[in-house]
């Protein structure tokens, strides 16, 4: 059987191929644990509060959704979530807290970025990145409901990570990952690379999305959290991927039919808009458009083509040729195992069949 005979096959042998092998779970361990050992210690701040904050993966690493990004590293995203209110600091206090212990110390000083909401930790001679996420107590009846600091605006903004993972959870297998404070994090979980349809379709999704926005548009890239929450919203318990990228074009096409711009938010935080950066700025919305339009046309390409050699080209310039490639080794290692496992049984068949008795010859 070709690789791309069965086109929702290849597309989910290219999906679960593109998975953090365990050198790269060691590395984010290593540098994760490195990191909550320095917080441990500055007992200007952190120490002070060791009992009551957590730390906890957010984004596609606690959704199963992590793929390799074009020509960028792996990243991480972390929450330091301290359990107190928030009217009790400004938005700036514990975002300079966390600047302050990193800045100043001599192996991450130079590594450091500060972002919009996060502190990114740049690990270059690994290819990845770590963003952490500081975050206080929005809602003291819902310890799940954050207030993170946001450096643009000046302002405490309301975050939910945690219960739009549970959201997720309905849709999509998921793994959670807490652990507290004190503890070590355990990520062994991300080597798991039993996806669903739901998560194989996200990361198609945003491979495309990776093709689609270079040169000119990369400025205009849509975050992963617009392609994932979209896709849960249009999701409906199939298992046909290419049917999965139907729906969701379907869906994200219904919600602009008037013409204005598609408005809406953390699906269980209403004060979270996912869409406020195109809703900012409309040209990414109008290159969202345009980027629906482009799938929906190699999506049908794809399925009408019966040519494998043609397939295999759209494929490509779909998803990349290093990530094809990546799931076509993916493909011909599980073939091999499949092989070998049925000539195991044909052996084992062999070895319990009844022989044939053996007669004496009549000597007469």
């Amino acid at each position: 059987m070709s690789f791309t005979t069965n086109i929702d096959e290849t597309l989910k042998d290219i999906a679960e191929s593109i998975t953090l092998n365990d050198s790269r779970i060691q590395k984010f361990k290593s540098s994760y644990n490195a990191v909550l050992d320095l917080l441990k210690k500055d007992e200007e701040f952190f120490a002070k509060y060791e009992k009551l904050i957590n730390i906890f993966p957010q984004g596609s690493a606690r959704l199963g959704t992590t793929i390799k990004p074009e020509n960028d590293d792996f990243d991480l995203d972390l929450v330091i979530h301290i359990d107190l209110p928030y009217q009790n600091f400004s938005f700036q206090d514990i975002y300079k807290h966390l600047w302050r212990v990193l800045s100043t110390d001599g192996t991450y000083s130079s590594m450091v970025t500060p972002k919009k909401r996060c502190i990114r930790i740049d690990y270059k001679s690994d290819n990845y990145h770590m963003d952490i996420l500081p975050a206080l107590s929005f809602d003291q009846s819902n310890k799940n409901r954050l207030a993170v600091p946001d450096r643009k605006e000046h302002k405490w903004t309301v975050s939910n990570p945690e219960d739009f993972a549970e959201w997720f959870k309905n849709k999509a297998t998921f793994f959670a990952l807490r652990e507290d404070f004190s503890k070590s994090l355990d990520i062994s979980e991300f080597t798991k690379s039993n996806d669903n349809p739901l998560k194989s379709a996200i990361k198609i999704l945003k491979m495309y999305r990776n093709q689609y926005y270079v040169g000119e548009k990369e400025e205009l890239k849509i975050p992963s959290i617009i392609i994932t929450t979209l896709a849960a919203h249009s999701y409906n318990n199939g298992t046909s991927i290419s049917t999965i990228l139907k729906d969701f074009i379907a869906y994200c096409k219904k919600g602009k039919q008037d013409g204005s711009i598609y408005h809406f938010c953390n699906p269980i935080e209403k004060n979270e808009i996912y869409s406020e950066r195109w809703e900012d700025n409309s040209e990414i919305y109008h290159a969202f458009t345009g980027f629906l339009d482009n799938l929906e046309k190699q999506l049908n390409q794809l399925v009408q083509e019966k040519d494998d050699t043609l397939r295999e080209s759209i494929i490509k310039s779909m998803v990349s040729v290093e990530n094809y490639d990546s799931g076509f080794r993916y493909f011909s290692e599980n073939q091999k195992r499949l092989r070998k496992a049925n000539n195991d049984f044909d052996s084992l068949k062999v070895l319990s069949e009844p022989k044939t008795p053996f007669h004496k010859p009549y000597l007469g």
